[in-house]
């Protein structure tokens, strides 16, 4: 447990580099997208929402090959499940920055986030975007764990697991 605790916390702050790396490195000088509407697709919701917001972007942090559907930003499929991770986390910081130096506000379908950092329930993306004054929107599509910290108060509030 130790290992995965270190290993997170390195994880952690190469993210933080990259991301400060990225968002002083591509910084326009007015915002170009109003949101960007960032999730794993879902029956097509993760297409239909984002046609739906004028001025949006998208981001599908899942690709699945069944999906036709086009988007903004997709993040590579890659089969090496190691290479994946660290492909997903040098692809999610990238956008991340880039992305929060053009959007006035992210929208998040589901409970997936840009950064793949698994027991942090995105708070470290939160904590980066609230910094920049960007908007965020959360909507859970129904099979989505929720907040992690709240799910916890709630065990201990009521006892139950």
């Amino acid at each position: 447990m130790r290992i995965y605790r270190r290993v997170s916390q390195i994880v952690l702050s190469l993210h933080a580099s990259c991301v400060r790396w990225f968002f002083f490195k591509i910084t326009p000088k007015k915002k170009i997208y109003d949101w960007v509407v960032i999730g794993a697709e879902t029956a097509g919701m993760l297409e239909r929402i984002s046609s739906e917001i004028p001025d949006s972007c998208s981001v599908n942090i899942s690709p699945y090959i069944f999906h036709k559907y086009r988007y903004n930003y997709e993040f590579p499929v890659l089969t090496n499940s190691k290479f994946s991770i660290l492909s997903r986390n040098y692809f999610g910081a990238k956008l991340l920055g880039k992305l929060s130096a053009k959007a006035k506000g992210f929208y998040y379908l589901g409970s997936h986030g840009l950064l793949n950092i698994h027991d942090d329930g995105r708070e470290s993306e939160f904590k980066y975007l609230k910094a920049r004054n960007i908007k965020i929107v959360c909507q859970f599509i129904g099979s989505d764990i929720r907040s992690i910290k709240l799910s916890q108060e709630a065990e201990k509030r009521t006892g139950k697991t």
